[in-house]
């Protein structure tokens, strides 16, 4: 189902027009989506994460949701992640990392495009690399953008077609741009316990960590000659995981997000199930399951299994709110994907939670 907009002749009908557009995009302009695998969309989670991954990693996720209501809103998601190494490979000093990024609202398919590159440093703050602080900055471009051809305008209305409506007419779209294009800075830090996971002398690892997204407050409006300053997004995620024995670890995790009057809060744990300590490439070592709240909106559950070399997992939202009526039930799906390539002659040091 689209959302369109019919009313009467004359200029006023673009002010009407607009204000709907506005109301329809509420969501897509001035908020962010947050992924319900956010762990997974590292760089779009903290840009400090560019220094985590020991070794050259992909990851993607692909997130759908209101298919029973109107087009589906669809969010996705790239990043290519290479880590940095000093003295002569021994020292993982950081990374850098470029990402890609769409966000599509089906009522008035109106999208959101990135694209960012980040750069993060690690500080070891104890001997052996026991505590560590990475920091990150992040800089690239958006572009908000809006389809004309998809919108009925109230200057194509015509009594004597149908439903009143002419689409050969010329919409009237003064006033207004169909694609907006601006810088976006971001930065990020993060603090981890016992990165290398060495549980033979700590059974416990835990990490911390702050973002903060459109730090320069761009103009994202498509009203010509008007200033909508887009809000900074705020991200504050942490978690610990313990060694519960040796075929299994727990990792209560959470997030909080704020961005201008919206706030989100997610908090829940996934369970590792280690298999095997295989090296087959495609043949799975660990099953990862998972399940979270979102407060005041959705419950999330998670299913993933992969190895060193990849991870793959789904994930499905159920609405507890009054909008599962209108989508008769159904929530929203999201899929991610990681593939990497381990580091020869070295042990993973850092641990990046996955789903």
């Amino acid at each position: 189902m689209h959302n369109h907009f019919l009313f009467s002749r004359g200029r006023k009908s673009i002010f009407l027009a607009l204000g709907g557009i506005l109301l329809s995009c509420s969501v897509s302009m001035g908020q962010d989506a947050i992924f319900s695998q956010y762990y997974a969309s590292s760089l779009y989670l903290n840009p400090a994460l560019a220094g985590i991954e020991p070794s050259l990693t992909v990851g993607s996720n692909y997130r759908t949701q209101w298919r029973n209501v109107t087009d589906p809103y669809i969010t996705s998601q790239v990043s290519l992640i290479k880590p940095i190494y000093t003295d002569e490979g021994e020292n993982h000093s950081g990374g850098i990392g470029i990402s890609l990024y769409n966000d599509q609202s089906g009522l008035t398919h109106f999208q959101t495009n990135g694209i960012n590159i980040s750069g993060a440093w690690n500080i070891y703050l104890s001997e052996y690399k026991m505590q560590s602080l990475t920091l990150g900055i992040q800089a690239g471009v958006m572009q908000r953008r809006l389809s004309f051809s998809d919108l009925r305008w109230g200057s194509q209305y015509n009594p004597d077609g149908e439903n009143g409506f002419d689409p050969t007419l010329d919409p009237e779209t003064s006033g207004f741009a169909s694609s907006s294009i601006f810088p976006d800075i971001s930065a990020g830090l993060l603090y981890y316990y016992n990165a290398g996971r060495d549980y033979s002398v700590h059974n416990v690892s835990g990490y911390f960590g702050l973002s903060a997204y459109h730090l320069n407050r761009p103009n994202e409006s498509l009203l010509e000659g008007e200033h909508r300053r887009l809000p900074t997004l705020y991200k504050m995620h942490g978690g610990i995981e313990w060694h519960l024995s040796e075929r299994v670890n727990i990792s209560p995790n959470f997030i909080v997000a704020r961005q201008s009057n919206a706030m989100q809060y997610n908090g829940g744990l996934y369970l590792t199930f280690i298999l095997s300590e295989g090296e087959s490439v495609l043949a799975p070592s660990e099953i990862i399951t998972g399940a979270w709240y979102r407060v005041f909106d959705s419950f999330i559950g998670a299913l993933g299994f992969g190895n060193k070399y990849y991870t793959l997992a789904f994930s499905y939202d159920v609405n507890n709110t009054s909008l599962r009526h209108n989508s008769i039930g159904r929530g929203a799906y999201e899929i991610s994907l990681r593939i990497t390539r381990p580091r020869v002659g070295t042990t993973k040091r850092f641990y990046t939670p996955r789903i």
